[in-house]
Formats: C-alpha cells, structure tokens, sequence
C-alpha cells in the first residue's frame, strides 16, 4: 500500500495593497496581510490554497469548527483518499478532527492543544517530565 504524506500548515502572505480581505495578524512583525490555507506536499509542492476571508471563506461547513472545516475542505478539494496522512499544527488538531480522518481511511498527526483533549485519558505532566 502506498502511503503519501501531506503537510498541512497555514501560511501567511504579507502585502500592503489596501484590499477588504485584508487580515490582522496579532504576534506578526508586519500585523497586516493576506491569510492563505495551504495544502501541501511534504517536499513543500502546494496541491491546493484557499484564500482566508473571514464568514466567505469557501469552504464547507462541518461543525467540528474553524480548523477541522479548512482540513476536511482543502482535503476534499484535492480528493484525498484513504492511505493518506496528514500532518497538522495545533491550530487544526482536535480530536473529532482525527475520528473524522479515521472514518475516510486517512491518517493524522498534529500536537493538540490543552483545550482541546476532551476529558483523554492522558498521564499527569508532571508525569511526563523527564527526569534525571
């Protein structure tokens, strides 16, 4: 079986022209600018960017949330199929997102963040330190 491996990030394209899609972008040096969802290939080949754009953003719809719905959606458009795996960041791991990979066959990997667990049955941190 073969296995392709998909990177999946957000990217965040930087230009001053005065346009209403314009976003801010809090934490960044330049605070104003393009957002683009990408999908790419893990050798960095982009298969498919979407355009953020607040509410218009063309997507569907799933009601897992904003992360899920752009993963699902990029993934749809380049007609994902089982065997494949994604690799995400915490912006777009949840776990209702890895059960919905893991009902169409396909593969995920992404840190998680705190809020996001869902009563996991996970060790305490202090567990997970290392020690010395």
């Amino acid at each position: 079986m073969q296995i392709t491996v998909i990177y999946f990030n957000n990217r965040n394209t930087f230009y001053l022209y005065i346009i209403g899609l314009k976003q801010f972008i809090k934490g960044k040096p330049i605070r104003f600018g393009f957002k683009l969802w990408t999908l790419a290939s893990s050798d960095g080949y982009l298969f498919h960017a979407e355009l953020y754009s607040s509410s218009t953003t063309k997507l569907p719809q799933t009601g897992l949330g904003q992360g899920p719905d752009v993963v699902l959606g990029l993934m749809n458009k380049v007609h994902a199929h089982e065997g494949n795996h994604v690799v995400m960041d915490n912006l777009f791991t949840s776990i209702p997102l890895l059960n919905e990979l893991s009902k169409k066959g396909i593969d995920g990997t992404g840190t998680i963040r705190e809020n996001r667990l869902e009563n996991a049955p996970l060790p305490p941190k202090k567990s997970m330190k290392k020690t010395s």
